[in-house]
């Protein structure tokens, strides 16, 4: 089981809407540092190991947002402004889920 989840698909528009929500990680004025390539396989593996467990050959972006908070909240360094202000990095992921456009799914 540990393996089959790699054979999960992940369609083209579902894999940049990965890359886009690490970028955003990287461009976010209350995040220092943004989340890492070794976040962006995490990632990516969860999102396929999420549709594995929920019985799917595909990933979905409902996939991808649901995992999102779980794996980057802890792989990414808030600036002092936002730990002054009490933000904790899983508001500030969620806060960039609602940002990041959603693909379309067909």
């Amino acid at each position: 089981m540990q393996k089959e989840y790699t054979n999960v698909y992940v369609e083209k528009d579902v894999a940049d809407y990965i890359l886009d929500i690490i970028e955003r990680t990287r461009e976010d004025r209350e995040i220092e540092l943004g989340a890492s390539p070794r976040a962006t396989l995490a990632f990516y593996k969860s999102s396929q190991a999420y549709a594995y467990i929920k019985g799917r050959e595909f990933v979905t972006p409902d996939d991808v947002r649901y995992i999102a908070p779980f794996v980057l909240s802890h792989r990414i360094i808030l600036k002092g402004v936002g730990k002054l202000k009490n933000l904790k990095a899983e508001d500030v992921v969620k806060r960039i889920l609602e940002e990041v456009p959603i693909p379309l799914e067909k």
